[in-house]
């Protein structure tokens, strides 16, 4: 199968799978070397449990192995798009106006000659118009002008959160960890394949 109808293909196959579970697909990463790598988020109203992470898995596997639509051996993820979540899609950004975002174009803008990368805030979004509020301004100018540009023109955009730094534990009690994302993984097409959730 042509590398680049591959996507397409992919998506066509998971949709109906991740919602059958009550989750939707939310992207797809894909990775070709050695080894490939097929990397999947799924997200549910509620967020995604490590249940259904390793139940998409399954299913995906299965299905995958038989439509044999991805070369050679190959490294199966899925999981939660995450707090800092990677878009996919520009109606995926909607929901997120006056958040902070990390965007990374394949080529810079006027107002910031030689600059593909921004952070700044997120004001507005028409048709797959992305408007954004860089945080720091081009040298030598003492503000930051808006960059607005369209979707395409992005190689990836992606959400920063920022977690506030917890309190100080009090003495003799240990402070809580991070949940951490919601992930499971396999290997396909290797004769000792196993499917083995991980946080």
């Amino acid at each position: 199968m042509n590398a680049s109808s591959l996507p397409e293909t992919l998506t066509r196959l998971i949709s109906p799978l991740a919602e059958s579970l009550g989750v939707s697909l939310w992207g797809l990463e894909l990775a070709f070397g050695g080894k490939s790598l097929v990397r999947v988020y799924a997200e549910g109203p509620e967020g995604i449990t490590i249940d259904q992470c390793a139940e998409l898995s399954r299913l995906i596997g299965l299905t995958l192995d038989v439509e044999d639509c991805v070369p050679g051996a190959y490294v199966l993820e899925v999981s939660s798009p995450g707090l800092e979540r990677v878009f996919f899609r520009a109606d995926q950004l909607l929901p997120y106006v006056g958040k902070v975002l990390e965007v990374t174009l394949f080529e810079p803008v006027a107002a910031y000659p030689g600059r593909r990368k921004f952070v700044g805030e997120f004001s507005a979004l028409e048709g797959d118009c992305i408007t954004l509020a860089p945080f720091d301004a081009p040298p030598g100018a003492d503000s930051a002008p808006p960059v607005a540009f369209m979707w395409g023109d992005a190689r990836k955009i992606r959400l920063i959160e920022f977690v506030p730094e917890p309190e100080a534990p009090a003495k003799g009690k240990k402070s809580r960890p991070q949940k951490p994302q919601t992930r499971a993984s396999q290997t396909r097409r290797d004769p000792e394949a196993t499917e083995s959730p991980s946080e």
